[in-house]
């Protein structure tokens, strides 16, 4: 789960730098590491955006780090103070019809950064026993699941304004979701 959300967040660090030309600029001030000009060349000519190549200067291993790479990005109180108070009005389709307004748990912060220790206890130490208990490994799950689903959703606010994909509803899917095997396909208004 950490690994993935490490992958999130290294993809989304690159979306919105590609997407963000004055926030690029601000970011590249910061990075204390510069490649060398051949070294950037090298890359670019392979395909490698500029973006990509900013990216791979931060790192997403600890909530320390997760929250000084991508406060900049989420002005003007930073990451973890955002998804703090942000209120995330959607649908959860396989739940209810009603909409529903979430909020980050209580205890998320807490949550998050024990992912980040369990993940480096467990790279670490290849004898260590994974002793996590079924129903906190779900609560694990379901916060990973939320916070790349906020995430997501404080970027679209951002970028391209309240409307979702969903007639204008953000939808939340949970882990019930994520696992069905029952779902379908099925045409689209305009018959896609």
């Amino acid at each position: 789960m950490t690994s993935s959300l490490e992958t999130f967040y290294h993809d989304l660090f690159i979306y919105i730098l590609e997407k963000d030309e004055p926030l690029l600029d601000e970011i590249l001030a910061d990075i204390k590491e510069k490649p060398t000009l051949v070294e950037i060349h090298t890359l670019m000519k392979d395909g490698v955006s500029f973006a990509e190549i900013a990216a791979s200067k931060v790192t997403f291993q600890s909530i320390e780090e997760v929250d000084r790479s991508l406060s900049k990005l989420f002005p003007p109180h930073g990451y973890l103070s955002t998804l703090d108070t942000y209120e995330h009005v959607c649908a959860i389709p396989s739940r209810t019809s009603d909409l529903v307004k979430m909020v980050m748990p209580e205890d998320w912060r807490r949550d998050f950064s024990d992912l980040f220790k369990n993940r480096h206890a467990l790279v670490h130490d290849a004898n260590l026993a994974c002793d996590i208990p079924a129903k906190r490994m779900a609560k694990l799950e379901s916060l990973v699941l939320q916070i790349a689903q906020f995430t997501s959703g404080i970027i679209v606010k951002r970028y391209y304004g309240e409307a979702s994909p969903q007639e204008g509803i953000p939808i939340f899917l949970i882990i019930e979701d994520l696992i069905s095997d029952d779902w379908e396909v099925v045409e689209d208004e305009k018959g896609a």
